[in-house]
């Protein structure tokens, strides 16, 4: 009786330690949304510089179930001698997760309002910092390109984006 004490203890304790699993679950699970929803984004930039009809949606929910096993083997044997012993297999412990997920169309007034407001200088930046060519995001993300400089020559310059180009 007290070995099967201690073997609903040390499992009650090791199912603990699956937090951290968790935890690292739904830490890669916004690195998946957010990574989406970026390409999704890009690809409706370079739909629309291509005068193609442009797909919106979004990973709403993320649902699912984690399941966890936790297995400990143990035999007993009394000895000769009437002393009883014990022996303890490893203590194995999985994590498996069975995640499913609802993607819902945006087309609402509010979203293709906001989808027609010119970009900001942050978000151009993002895309840099992402690594994309900023050659490739200047002819999808900018209209028009003026240059000045601050010499006495007043030397100026503008490109105008044409996309059927």
């Amino acid at each position: 009786m007290k070995y099967l004490f201690v073997s609903a203890a040390v499992m009650l304790v090791s199912a603990c330690s699956h937090s951290e699993q968790i935890i690292s679950h739904a830490d890669r699970y916004n690195d998946v949304m957010a990574t989406i929803e970026d390409q999704m984004m890009l690809k409706n930039v370079f739909r629309a510089a291509k005068r193609r009809n442009m797909q919106f949606s979004r990973i709403t929910s993320i649902s699912g179930s984690l399941t966890s096993t936790l297995s400990l083997q143990s035999s007993f044997r009394a000895g000769a001698d009437g002393a009883n012993e014990a022996f303890f297999s490893p203590l194995t412990s999985t994590l498996s997760s069975q995640p499913s997920f609802t993607i819902t169309p945006l087309n609402s007034k509010k979203f293709f309002n906001g989808i027609q407001t010119p970009i900001g200088s942050d978000t151009f930046e993002l895309f840099v910092k992402q690594g994309w060519p900023v050659s490739v995001l200047i002819s999808v993300f900018a209209e028009k390109v003026t240059v000045t400089s601050d010499d006495a020559k007043g030397f100026s310059c503008s490109i105008i984006n044409e996309p059927r180009a």
